[in-house]
């Protein structure tokens, strides 16, 4: 049974349903014709209609302050150096005592003093300039009052003419069908079962993994079992028209799965070899690529010195440190590039790898020990959760996949898949997470918590059963806030997959919008004015029903509903009409 994980898109639920699931269109009174009215973006929106923003513009005035730059004169002191003579005497022409004499200079006479000569200084008083004896000269430091002029902003307020543009937000009634619909509602996956996000909110309110487990399958009880106990499980997690895998952090070795004929080049020289089903074939260097050729598998890779090898037939995968092969202390592991349905390269640490082919393209499965080396890969749930809800989703898992060891499925010669059509199984890639598999050490503590062991040999592990027999352990992420029966799901009454309250969970809120096209498309319909939604007492969708702008309905069928509209899950709450401004 497929299932979903917190971290993986929901499954598609909503089946295919033909437009004669639609139940019989019936005429109803014609559609109120709305009056065209606006009202403030205050108050709430009234009904049918539209936010429309309104711009209004007027003329108008106001006080504007602005700023300016005015030159004003102030008085100031300011120390000053001045030139006096220290005795009366001759202002001569020339600096000599022989030359004419331009003026006689009283004592205490206040001179503009220039450049010098010998002893002689070049003076200016008033109008008249000449020279005098440097000794009869005094320079001294006073204060002086001067006028000087500076500049000041100063700030002044004027009254200016401008438009006035005011926006607001109005409520725009209409007659008109709206213009799409957002469809909104909670949960994730499929909802019959155990709610992961309600394991996990159970395990943080205290409550054991038993209690979880047996709370979500009504009637079911936690077992030890030793069915299966220390067998290995076939996991697909390849199927292409090509294939690679690469060696890590070890050897590994081939051994033929059946016939084998390998044809090796050495030296511009080819060999042809035969090996038996068991035999060990030469060892690959680099990468081991895979593809089909002639309805066989053929498998080629380098041998060293230069060489190549070219298989054709079955082959297992060996690496150290494994049960196959126990050589070795290093956590070998080998790489697939798109495993996990194409999702990226995983690592492989347990059991084995088998390439072979089925339905024309290559087929690789892991073959590990069930009990603990696949559940140690099981990537269901984060690691960081609850010990208690780790636990549930172990013991569930293990349930789950005893369950498909009965037979071989024929379109993977698996007992599972790696993905959600089956468990998402990333082996060392989960085992492995975090810096030094800081949360895959969560995990791995949660399985082993489940399981008794000797030594390194699985004796029993946790499961789930019902009078007896092992459950089908179905799974989802989150839901509306009840779980749903398996009846309602899947048509089948089970007594232990009954709806349960689920409020305690994470309720995953989502939405999509659609088109008027789109829902008048999806109900046959003219247009869509109007659309109410049904529910079941599980709080899932149960119908639909759609009026015309004429009056018209129509009633969808929940399936036939989520057929024609984008929904996440069953949980469909609400349909809200969109109107957009024209």
């Amino acid at each position: 049974m497929p299932r979903l994980t917190p971290r993986l898109a929901a499954m598609a639920l909503a089946l295919a349903v033909p437009l004669a699931s639609v139940l019989p269109a019936s005429p109803a009174a014609a559609a109120p014709t709305l009056a065209a009215t606006v009202a403030p973006s205050s108050t709430p929106a009234p009904g049918a209609g539209y936010w429309k923003t309104v711009t209004t513009s007027v003329p108008a005035t106001r006080q504007v302050t602005k700023t300016r730059k005015v030159t004003k004169t102030r008085t100031v002191t300011k120390k000053v150096k001045q030139v006096r003579t220290t005795a009366a005497l001759n202002l001569r022409k020339k600096a000599s005592a022989s030359s004419a004499r331009v003026v006689l200079l009283k004592k205490n006479t206040t001179v503009t003093a220039g450049g010098t000569k010998s002893s002689w200084r070049s003076v200016k008083v008033k109008s008249k300039s000449g020279w005098v004896l440097k000794k009869y000269l005094r320079t001294s430091t006073v204060s002086k009052k001067v006028k000087e002029k500076y500049t000041v902003t100063e700030k002044y307020t004027v009254t200016e003419k401008y438009t006035k543009t005011t926006t607001q937000r109005v409520w725009v009634a209409t007659s008109a069908p709206p213009s799409s619909f957002t469809v909104s509602g909670s949960g994730w996956g499929h909802g019959v079962g155990m709610s992961q996000y309600g394991a996990r909110a159970r395990a943080e309110a205290g409550w054991s993994a038993e209690r979880i487990l047996e709370y979500y399958y009504s009637g079911a009880a936690l077992t030890h079992s030793t069915a299966y106990a220390s067998s290995d499980i076939r996991v697909q997690v390849l199927q292409s028209a090509t294939a690679s895998a690469t060696v890590s952090d070890g050897a590994w070795r081939l051994r033929a799965g059946g016939a084998v004929s390998a044809v090796v080049t050495l030296n511009g020289k080819a060999s042809t070899t035969k090996y038996a089903s068991g035999a060990a074939l030469p060892t690959p260097v680099g990468t081991l690529s895979a593809s089909v050729k002639n309805g066989a598998l053929t498998l080629s890779y380098g041998a060293g010195a230069a060489g190549t090898v070219v298989l054709t037939g079955p082959v297992t995968v060996q690496w150290q440190n494994t049960r196959a092969w126990t050589s070795g202390t290093a956590k070998t592991v080998v790489k697939v590039p798109r495993a996990n349905d194409g999702s990226g390269t995983v690592a492989y640490r347990h059991g084995v790898l088998e390439f072979s082919v089925l339905g024309g393209k290559v087929n690789v499965i892991n073959k590990l020990r069930l009990n603990d080396e696949y559940l140690y890969g099981l990537a269901e749930m984060p690691s960081s959760w609850s010990s208690a809800a780790l636990q549930a989703q172990a013991i569930a898992g293990r349930t789950y996949a005893m369950n498909n060891m009965g037979s071989l499925k024929s379109a993977c010669g698996c007992n599972v898949y790696d993905e959600v059509k089956s468990q998402k199984f990333t082996a060392w890639n989960k085992e492995n997470e975090g810096t030094n598999a800081a949360y895959g050490k969560y995990w791995k503590a949660a399985v082993d918590a489940t399981l008794k062991k000797s030594g390194s040999t699985p004796l029993s592990g946790d499961v789930m059963t019902y009078q007896g027999r092992l459950i089908s352990a179905v799974y989802f992420s989150s839901s509306g806030g009840k779980t749903r029966t398996g009846q309602s799901v899947w048509g089948t009454a089970t007594a232990y997959l009954q709806s349960k309250d689920d409020s305690l969970g994470y309720h995953r809120e989502w939405s999509s919008s659609v088109s008027q096209a789109a829902m008048a498309k999806a109900f046959g319909l003219e247009n869509v004015a109007a659309l109410s939604l049904t529910h079941n007492v599980d709080k899932t969708l149960l119908s639909a029903t759609a009026t015309s702008s004429k009056g018209v309905t129509k009633t969808l069928t929940a399936s036939a509903f989520r057929a024609a509209v984008p929904t996440t899950s069953a949980w469909v709450e609400k349909a809200t009409p969109v109107w957009t401004a024209p």
